[in-house]
């Protein structure tokens, strides 16, 4: 309860208030949050030594909630009241790296401040120690043991998101190693009951929705090695590490700028964050993210710095943004950017043009209220940079896609005849059916994804020319192995051109396909205009 309200009040910059009664009825001598006692001071100082312990770095909003959090536990011990940890819970703890930093932190306090930590009180700081957001961490200092459920688990989720979504990473193991730098402190996070407020989850979901809902079918390992549901925040957070290595891996561009990004959000937001700027500037090359602290504290080289949070500039220029960038947040860092490093005068955008044309011909009296209200209506009709559009699943599967058959020689010849409607369209070329057969040769059935669906696919590379899916029903199963359980009477075609642009129409198919119901009917379907009708159900749900 106390990690939930603690976690709550510093996600919210608004309310430092709360922080300051808080902070008030720990330490009456403060007179706000902002006022650092010499025991306050002593805790961050004991805290950035466990750092070096651990062997990472904490986010600044992980150090203020532990020093709050550490400073109630010595009150609590001043006033003999105790937690008590389950034995066998202890026997685990005391196992771990975090133990052995709590342990520092404690006899350091101890010496100091002249209290006795029970052992007890030493678990409970481990627990909070492993549930920490981190903005950078050290794999070497963790056992074999402590890493080996979880990478297993990181690996399964990575194969299934690579499955459901059907594309292939090309540094997984960069993928995985990046991963298991949020799943630790999520899984301990679940494991001992602690949360976190993340304020970007909203914004994540809609933002990211189809790789939020392709992220959230893979949580389901994570689920089952801790016993937990995930909440959404948790998901939200995993879905910017997926998004961002979709996008990452898109672009191979000339450096023309180093840039840092300070960001107290963690790695994942920081990945999110670094993926976003460097799909938007050609040319640049995000070296490192770093706290504020690490900010302050440190000398960087860099030819930019972009911030989530205000900080005042050094010798670098610092451009402020949010975590996530929206069309005109996009539209003000590039013109930030031309300002910074084009030689030549930048140009007035749309929005100064209009309100020139205005002022020829009228009188403004409220022009600052005028001016936001047009860059508001730009914003909404026609976005200086678009995203990348992603057609829905009625676009792809369309009568010319769909075909109804009752039978076919065997799994290969399914595939070729599944393919052709798109061969027809020119979506690919020949080339791109063989691929997808040597694939099941040499992989096996892993395109069998459910009983009785099949969606082949290929790297797009194999022969696509245009994203294109096709559809085919076939009343007689085909048997991809001689396990019943890689049957398949729907067999789904995906030609993709990228990572990212048939995410949305392959959610879509997802969501038709997950209800059992549907997929009876597409397999007793009698014409195309039921299936197209099922389809466009799904879609207006």
């Amino acid at each position: 309860m106390l990690s939930n309200i603690l976690a709550t009040i510093f996600s919210q910059p608004d309310w430092q208030n709360v922080r300051n009664e808080v902070h008030k009825m720990i330490q009456p001598e403060a007179a706000t949050w902002s006022h650092k006692t010499d025991q306050r001071r002593l805790v961050r100082e004991i805290l950035y030594e466990a750092e070096k312990e651990l062997g990472l770095t904490l986010t600044d909003e992980m150090v203020e909630i532990l020093s709050l959090q550490i400073l109630m536990i010595m009150k609590r011990i001043e006033l003999e009241e105790y937690i008590l940890v389950p034995e066998a819970e202890k026997q685990v703890l005391q196992q771990t790296e975090a133990y052995k930093a709590a342990l520092h932190i404690t006899n350091k306090l101890g010496n100091v401040k002249e209290v006795s930590f029970p052992d007890d009180e030493v678990c409970f700081i481990t627990m909070n120690l492993l549930g920490s957001k981190v903005q950078h961490d050290n794999f070497n200092r963790y056992t074999e043991q402590e890493l080996s459920g979880l990478k297993e688990v990181v690996q399964q989720m990575i194969d299934d998101f690579q499955l459901y979504s059907c594309v292939v990473f090309d540094d997984k193991n960069g993928l995985e190693e990046n991963l298991i730098s949020h799943i630790k402190p999520t899984y301990y996070r679940l494991k001992y009951g602690l949360s976190i407020a993340n304020d970007l989850a909203d914004s994540i979901q809609k933002t990211y929705q189809d790789i939020f809902h392709l992220t959230k079918r893979v949580m389901r390992h994570l689920e089952r090695y801790v016993g937990k549901i995930v909440p959404d925040e948790e998901v939200a957070y995993i879905t910017l590490h997926f998004g961002g290595w979709l996008t990452k891996e898109k672009k191979k561009v000339e450096t023309k700028f180093k840039a840092l990004i300070v960001c107290e959000n963690g790695i994942g937001t920081s990945n999110m964050l670094r993926t976003q700027l460097e799909n938007l500037i050609a040319g640049l090359n995000v070296i490192t993210t770093i706290s504020m602290r690490e900010y302050r504290t440190n000398e960087y080289e860099a030819d930019v710095i972009f911030s989530t949070n205000y900080i005042k500039e050094k010798d670098i220029p610092v451009i402020h943004l949010p975590a996530i960038l929206t069309n005109l947040e996009k539209e003000r860092v590039i013109q930030r950017m031309n300002e910074l490093f084009d030689s030549k005068p930048p140009e007035k955008n749309v929005t100064d043009h209009l309100m020139d044309v205005i002022k020829r011909h009228a009188t403004i009296h409220q022009e600052d209220d005028l001016k936001k209200e047009l860059v508001h209506l730009l914003e909404q009709t026609t976005p200086r940079i678009k995203e990348i559009r992603k057609p829905m699943l009625n676009e792809l599967l369309t009568e010319q896609t769909i075909q109804l058959k009752d039978r076919v020689s065997s799994w290969e010849e399914a595939i070729r005849v599944a393919s052709q409607p798109l061969i027809d369209l020119q979506s690919i070329r020949p080339d791109y059916v063989d691929a997808m057969v040597t694939n099941v040769k040499e992989l096996g059935p892993y395109i069998v994804i459910a009983p009785n669906i099949a969606i082949p696919h290929a790297r797009p590379e194999k022969g696509v020319e245009q994203l294109g899916m096709s559809f085919l029903r076939l009343k007689e199963p085909v048997h991809f192995s001689e396990k019943e359980k890689h049957r398949a009477q729907l067999v789904i075609v995906l030609a993709a051109i990228d990572n990212q642009t048939h995410l949305k129409a392959l959610a879509q198919l997802t969501e038709l396909l997950s209800n059992e119901d549907n997929v009876e009917q597409l397999i007793s379907a009698s014409d195309r205009k039921t299936v197209i009708e099922l389809i466009n159900q799904t879609i207006e749900v």
